[in-house]
C-alpha cells in the first residue's frame, strides 16, 4: 500500500473503509491496490468484520485472522451453534477471544464429548 494511502485510513470513513474491504477480499490474492484486510481491521464496522467473517466461515477458508476483530455477540452465536449440532468448526483458535461464560460453556461441551 502506497504510504499516502495509508496515512489516510485513520481518516476514511466507514463506507471508504468498508468498500475497500470488499475489493480485498474479492480479489484472488486478498490484496488491492496495496491494501491488506490487516491493514483495515482497526477501522472497519463491527457489522462488516462480522458478516465477513461468518462468510468466510462459511467458505472454509481460514478465519483465524478475524478472530481478534469480531464481536461477542457472533463468537458467542458460533459457540451456541456448534454446541447444538448446527455447526461444525474447531473452536481451539477462539479460546483467547471467548467470554468466561462461553468458554465454560465449551469446555463442559468438550468435556461431556469424552464419556
Amino acid at each position: 500500500m502506497s504510504h499516502e494511502l495509508k496515512k489516510m485510513l485513520p481518516f476514511l470513513g466507514t463506507e471508504e473503509i468498508d468498500m475497500i474491504a470488499k475489493n480485498v477480499l474479492e480479489s484472488e490474492a486478498e490484496e488491492w491496490k496495496g491494501f491488506r484486510l490487516n491493514d483495515l481491521f482497526p477501522f472497519m464496522s463491527t457489522a462488516v468484520i462480522d458478516k465477513m467473517f461468518l462468510e468466510t466461515v462459511e467458505s472454509g477458508k481460514d478465519y483465524g485472522r478475524f478472530l481478534p476483530f469480531i464481536s461477542g455477540r457472533v463468537m458467542h452465536e458460533i459457540v451456541e451453534d456448534v454446541i447444538a449440532g448446527k455447526r461444525e468448526m474447531n473452536l481451539d483458535a477462539m479460546y483467547p477471544f471467548l467470554s468466561n461464560e462461553d468458554m465454560k460453556k465449551v469446555f463442559y461441551y468438550y468435556l461431556d464429548k469424552e464419556e
